[in-house]
């Protein structure tokens, strides 16, 4: 409660990150921001946050993630280095845009009373496809469980992907995961 009244009373209205995030609703992509990229100064200064109090924590640099829904930006994750650490690198922020899609998922799953997005039909063999796939099967097991070749499971795949709108096995098991009924 602390945190979230210091922030409001405080902080909200000269927040680099919130400008940020505000002037993100319709860009395309996966939103990533260093705070030293908003606040130039910050790169000279080695590292502190605009507020000296939340400074005083330790915290010296930010990397935020705005999640996506309904094209408009619904959440943001902002990971913290303490004071002394070296800034997040250009590596760590292409790491975070590849880890976007799958943090959207499950911030859909976590809120899917607020964001409906239908599902597709699946096929009853896709259905299968993807139990198996949850179940941590590789697609030449799931070909000897099914009594097809692999290549067959590769196509199933694709269709569910494109189906379901994700790219790989990884981004359908959070979808799956994330609490979304079975498509039927």
């Amino acid at each position: 409660a602390w945190c979230t009244s210091h922030y409001c009373q405080h902080v909200l209205r000269r927040d680099p990150i919130r400008g940020w995030l505000d002037s993100q609703p319709n860009a395309a992509g996966h939103g990533v921001a260093r705070l030293s990229d908003l606040v130039p100064t910050l790169r000279s200064a080695g590292s502190a946050f605009p507020d000296a109090r939340l400074g005083a924590s330790g915290a010296g640099h930010v990397l935020t993630i705005a999640l996506r829904g309904d094209a408009r930006v619904v959440a943001a994750l902002s990971l913290v280095r303490m004071a002394g650490e070296t800034d997040f690198s250009d590596a760590d922020c292409e790491l975070a845009r590849s880890i976007a899609p799958v943090l959207e998922l499950a911030w859909r799953g976590a809120h899917a009373g607020l964001v409906q997005a239908p599902l597709p039909m699946l096929t009853p063999r896709e259905r299968e496809v993807v139990s198996l796939v949850i179940a941590g099967h590789g697609n030449k097991s799931i070909a000897r469980l099914l009594g097809a070749s692999p290549w067959t499971v590769k196509n199933h795949l694709r269709s569910v992907f494109r189906k379901m709108g994700v790219s790989n096995r990884t981004a359908l098991c959070a979808l799956m995961h994330a609490g979304r009924p079975f498509p039927t």
